[in-house]
């Protein structure tokens, strides 16, 4: 690679990583017209995929779907395998984040294979990490597990903190769903450690506001709300639509549960709009549910059932088993005239 080409790339990971979207966007297209122009396909692609990294960080995933699609073309027609594995990774999480379930399936599946073949340990953490999610996502939490510590042993190997980091986080997020509490906390705060170590501001803000979860689920609301106070400010100057949304709807999740309806009900109505305004299906059945047990204690049941079945709704279109399991044990619950004594984040 020509020196320039490294000096701009590298620029322009720096800014990712601080979260200066739009100095790194200007970086990473620099890079793909210098590479163009010397034609040097590698670098292109390495930063093509980059800005569909920035525009899907930026909520804009339409366009950074195009992008990766565009990026996996190039790789194709160049019969470069290890860029086309990377490509296939990228193009499932822009999916991913769609709700574009199966195909982001499919194209994970797709670049594992690759890797392995190709004993790639850096791209081999990277997609056990988003098929673990995935896998969890879809109720698949044993199997979600060992796909995360397949990621942090193949991270360990290739020493990618980045990756490392995200599989640590995923991690916790298993733990959450299986009601490991203490583990599920122990994974997030290795995450935030990680993402200290390497400066990554966006995945500090996620991971701390993660480890919200086991934390309210096990009544420990200060220190929840602690963990909350340090990643909204990040969160905020980065413009992290996603991590804002679940930085919500745990505060109100917290407010309902000490019985500040009021509070709750503004909270939730915020992650619910900035769910809504950002595309995230998955969120915003996450706030429909919660509004859903406000209602319920609010002595609404009529209200409540109609929130539970439009969340129930999402989830079964995206195929998110474990959380239409949970909805359908709450509703069972309230036709009983049982209401559900504690929070159900996701």
């Amino acid at each position: 690679m020509h020196p320039e080409l490294g000096r701009i790339l590298d620029e322009g990971s720096l800014h990712e990583r601080a979260g200066r979207w739009e100095e790194a966007y200007g970086c990473y297209n620099d890079a793909i017209r210098v590479s163009v122009r010397r034609g040097e396909i590698e670098p292109m692609l390495r930063a093509t995929r980059a800005t569909a990294r920035v525009l899907r960080q930026t909520g804009r995933c339409e366009a950074a779907e195009e992008v990766a699609e565009t990026a996996l073309q190039v790789a194709d027609l160049t019969g470069l395998t290890r860029e086309i594995a990377r490509s296939l990774n990228l193009l499932g999480t822009i999916q991913h984040q769609l709700g574009e379930w199966p195909a982001a399936q499919e194209c994970y599946e797709r670049a594992l294979e690759s890797a392995r073949d190709q004993g790639d340990d850096e791209l081999i953490g990277a997609i056990c990490a988003n098929l673990g999610a995935l896998s969890n996502a879809l109720g698949n939490l044993r199997e979600a597990r060992t796909l995360y510590l397949e990621g942090i042993s193949a991270c360990v190997r290739a020493g990618s903190d980045l990756t490392a980091g995200n599989a640590y986080n995923n991690l916790g997020m298993v733990c959450v769903d299986l009601e490991e509490w203490s583990e599920a906390e122990l994974h997030f705060l290795r995450g935030v450690e990680i993402a200290k170590r390497i400066g990554d501001r966006a995945m500090l803000a996620g991971m701390l506001s993660n480890r919200a979860e086991p934390l309210i689920r096990t009544g420990d609301f200060d220190a929840a709300r602690t963990s909350l106070d340090w990643a909204e400010p990040i969160a905020t100057e980065l413009g992290d639509a996603g991590t804002l949304t679940h930085i919500a709807l745990y505060r109100g999740m917290i407010a309902r549960l000490e019985g500040r309806y009021e509070e709750a009900q503004r909270l939730l109505d915020t992650a619910l709009t900035l769910a809504t305004d950002g595309g995230r299906e998955l969120e915003r059945a996450e706030a429909l549910e919660q509004i859903a047990h406000l209602r319920n204690v609010q002595h609404r049941p009529g209200a409540a059932r109609v929130l539970l079945r439009d969340a129930l709704r999402i989830f079964e279109t995206l195929g998110a088993e474990r959380d239409c399991s949970r909805v359908n044990a709450a509703r069972r619950e309230w036709e009983r005239g049982s209401p559900r004594p504690r929070p159900e984040p996701s």
